[in-house]
């Protein structure tokens, strides 16, 4: 499980075989049904919306069923209709589209969902009954029903040269969140209860979306249910990440059924709001000079096989992330996204640090864990200190522990003896989750910018007890850069830094309300051996 350009790990490698979850028998009588729903808003109009609903039925005779469908949904919309289908086969498939036109004395706010710090969440049921009458339309009792959790919001996104930029019901969004990895490396392990708490970590970090990536799994249903009720705008990565793949027509058969599948199992929750083609594959491409074109076409042929099964009037589709795009003015391609990397000698505490971007798409600084949670899995006393052969077998790189150390040294006083010895291991803990946080602070901060368009964090969590770029330990814990996360996502962020000698003080507002407002800005400066301040302003 590790990242291929940088050789970073991840975790170890457990492939996945047979059934993760129970088996279920389901007892059919008649005839049943699967369904889903996609929800698009039409001309930019947040008033008018149409509905797709998809059955996927399973009757258990030969001959001709006739059934009549009820969808319905609820205050404060009371909406009803009826449709009519014939089944002429064991399976088939119905498409029902159908339009929905808010009614002007229905508030906008009163159903629309909105990302995090945006508004608010409002969420409603379709109830779908399927009735088997006869052709005289008389109600034979075989009745079947289905309820789906909807939501109303439109979603754009503007990828171009000079712009990568979400709007979510026709408003500006800053997009301000991590990526998200499997919350274990087993899923079975993983409890309803522990996957709330780290989607809760992120809403009470004021985030407002999350990434999954493409090194890991496609979700529980759960964590999606869970994400629509947050305001967690969630962009979905398909399963392809930095190698080569196949361009055969089995396997490209394969890749059009798995993205129509997940798609389908997806569409009716509102917290979706891109589908990625896969985790930096791109650039792993364009990194390597000696790949021939057979292999790009390759690539371009896994693209389409996706793009050509995603319906993109719904939900933005971006072929990959870091994003590259033909610049027209030199012909060449540029990244519009960037994952932002520091070298071990560069100061992440000085905004000057960070180049500026259009859309951070991922960045992250590595601590340690806290000792609490590293003494779960540790098993003799020498595995507690630093440089530990433990420490290094749960770090990112085996060997990196010089360039954190070096790193942290920059702003921190760190001592040789702190590496080996057991009596400073808590100490050396708690500097690297330090430099942890006042570098993604500072990163974050950076790109609080008109032309920026938001900023993911290499991990909000970890799959398993390591010493990593996660914001949060594994199993629940925060690490001090959450804190620090917080305020810097924060709908309104005040930061100063100095720069040349002078103070640069900054206002960020993430969301501006209609209305002018007025505040007040008060500076003090403290010395750290004095508790009043040597300036006030």
């Amino acid at each position: 499980f590790s990242d291929i350009q940088t050789k970073k790990k991840f975790a170890p490698c457990v492939p996945a075989i047979g059934l993760y979850e129970n088996a279920r028998l389901r007892v059919v009588e008649n005839f049943d049904f699967d369904a889903s729903v996609n929800v698009k808003n039409q001309a930019n109009d947040l008033r008018k919306w149409k509905l797709t609903v998809n059955l996927d039925f399973r009757s258990f005779q030969e001959s001709e069923r006739t059934l009549n469908v009820k969808l319905r949904i609820g205050e404060p919309f009371n909406f009803e209709c009826n449709i009519t289908v014939t089944l002429n086969g064991p399976r088939e498939v119905k498409t029902l589209p159908f339009d929905l036109d808010i009614k002007e004395e229905i508030k906008l706010d009163d159903i629309l969902w909105n990302p995090n710090g945006y508004g608010a969440q409002k969420l409603f049921h379709l109830q779908i009954d399927c009735i088997e009458t006869s052709n005289d339309e008389q109600e034979l009792g075989s009745n079947k029903t289905k309820t789906i959790r909807i939501g109303f919001r439109s979603v754009e996104l503007s990828q171009e040269i000079t712009s990568f930029k979400f709007k979510v019901n026709n408003k500006d969004i800053f997009v301000k969140g991590a990526n998200w990895l499997p919350a274990d490396l087993f899923s079975e392990n993983v409890k309803p209860d522990y996957l709330k708490w780290l989607l809760r970590s992120a809403r009470e970090a004021n985030m407002n979306a999350l990434r999954v990536i493409g090194v890991g799994s496609y979700e529980h249903t759960y964590f999606y249910d869970l994400a629509d009720e947050y305001g967690l705008m969630i962009l979905q990565d398909f399963m392809f990440a930095e190698t080569l793949y196949p361009s055969s027509n089995e396997f490209l058969d394969n890749v059009k059924s798995e993205v129509k599948y997940q798609t389908n199992r997806l569409s009716n929750h509102p917290c979706i709001v891109a589908w990625i083609g896969n985790y930096k594959t791109e650039t792993f491409l364009n990194s390597q000079q000696k790949i021939g074109q057979i292999y790009r076409d390759d690539y371009n042929k896994l693209i389409s096989a996706i793009k050509e099964n995603i319906d993109m009037t719904a939900t933005p589709f971006v072929p990959s992330l870091p994003l590259m795009i033909k610049n027209p003015a030199t012909n060449q391609s540029d990244f519009v996204t960037l994952d932002v990397q520091l070298s071990a000698d560069t100061n992440g505490w000085i905004h000057e640090s960070y180049k500026k971007a259009l859309f951070v798409s991922e960045f992250g600084v590595v601590s340690y864990s806290s000792q609490p949670t590293l003494s779960k899995y540790s098993f003799k006393d020498v595995d507690s200190s630093f440089g530990s052969e433990l420490s290094k077998r749960r770090l990112r790189q085996l060997d990196s522990i010089d360039d954190l150390v070096w790193n942290v040294r920059l702003n921190l006083e760190f001592l040789d003896a702190y590496k080996t010895s057991r009596e400073f291991f808590s100490r050396a803990i708690y500097l690297t989750q330090i430099n942890q946080a006042m570098a993604t602070k500072t990163l974050v901060e950076s790109q609080l910018d008109a032309n920026c368009g938001g900023a993911l964090l290499a991990q909000l969590n970890d799959i398993w007890p390591a010493n990593s770029m996660s914001i949060v330990e594994f199993g629940g814990s925060w690490k001090m850069a959450q804190y620090y996360v917080r305020n810097a996502f924060k709908p309104i962020v005040v930061f100063a830094y100095e720069k040349a000698s002078a103070f640069h003080i900054h206002i960020k507002m993430h969301k501006l309300e209609d209305s002018k407002f007025q505040y007040v800005l008060k500076t003090m400066v403290f010395s750290f051996d004095k508790l009043n301040p040597i300036y006030e302003n």
